[in-house]
């Protein structure tokens, strides 16, 4: 890992905006990050003035953002052609689950969801969806996924441990369906 990634890690637990620390310092070296993002992991790819973020995006553990791909001076040869290089740019309120990885060239619109584990090798235009698997694909939008998920909704936004685990802990007959023991 990076000294001067962990440090920013390390100096953003005792900031009132840890988020805000973490967004500085990707933008001080090339990233364009909107305003309100939470971004928890080492985003810089190869290139990172090729990367832009738009504002209230998450970026969740362990997502990989590959503006630069080697792979085609195997087919051309290194002399003619050694490298992909593209940008990403990924919308306004989107979220990118854990341990996603975004190919260059790649275009997400305002208000899409990616599925952990999800790559990502084509743009996808339209907004409100959710995309997942490898390669990405259109799985679902965001109506139909407030309708399947409200029965397991909760606000831990800005708790933590105990206080979350108890959250959680005393809302446990969400888990259990009728029936079950």
């Amino acid at each position: 890992m990076n000294l001067s990634y962990t440090f920013m890690k390390l100096l953003s637990r005792f900031s009132k905006n840890r988020h805000e620390v973490a967004s500085n310092y990707f933008r001080k070296r090339g990233v364009i990050v909107g305003e309100d993002c939470n971004i928890t992991c080492n985003i810089l790819p190869s290139e990172p003035y090729l990367l832009s973020i738009g504002d209230n995006t998450t970026i969740s553990t362990e997502v990989l953002f590959l503006t630069h791909d080697a792979s085609i001076g195997k087919i051309y040869g290194k002399e003619i052609a050694s490298d992909l290089v593209g940008r990403i740019v990924i919308g306004n309120n989107c979220f990118i689950g854990a341990r996603s990885t975004v190919l260059c060239g790649v275009t997400l619109a305002d208000n899409t969801i990616v599925a952990a584990g999800s790559v990502v090798t084509k743009s996808f235009p339209q907004g409100n969806i959710i995309v997942g698997g490898n390669p990405a694909k259109l799985i679902g939008n965001w109506d139909n996924f407030k309708e399947k998920s409200k029965d397991n909704l909760f606000s831990l936004h800005g708790k933590k441990g105990d206080v979350a685990k108890k959250i959680i802990l005393s809302n446990q007959n969400k888990f259990i369906k009728k029936g079950e023991v």
